[in-house]
């Protein structure tokens, strides 16, 4: 079975939902840093899977991790770091 997360945020926007079997398992060596809702930058970043405006996959080092948003764009992407910009709506670990 495939572990899946997914952190959507809501109205309230102070909160987010988390759900995971074991999260501590799932992050083990991956740091993600979200500040507000326009930017989001990764550590142990394999490789950019897909892209578009609204849409943007990543390989991690034990998960996929897929960012939904509006007008979304790699700002950099330096050794396995890599910061995304644009209106972020939610993430999705996969």
């Amino acid at each position: 079975m495939q572990k899946r997360l997914k952190l959507k945020a809501n109205e309230n926007k102070n909160k987010i939902e988390f759900f995971a079997d074991s999260a501590k398992d799932f992050f083990d060596g991956s740091h993600i840093e979200i500040i507000g809702d326009e930017e989001i930058n990764i550590d142990s970043c394999l490789a950019v899977l897909g892209f578009d405006e609204d849409f943007i996959r990543l390989s991690l080092k034990n998960f996929n991790l897929s960012i939904y948003g509006e007008k979304l764009f790699v700002s950099s992407f330096e050794e396995k770091c890599v910061t995304i910009k644009g209106k972020i709506r939610s993430l999705e670990f996969l």
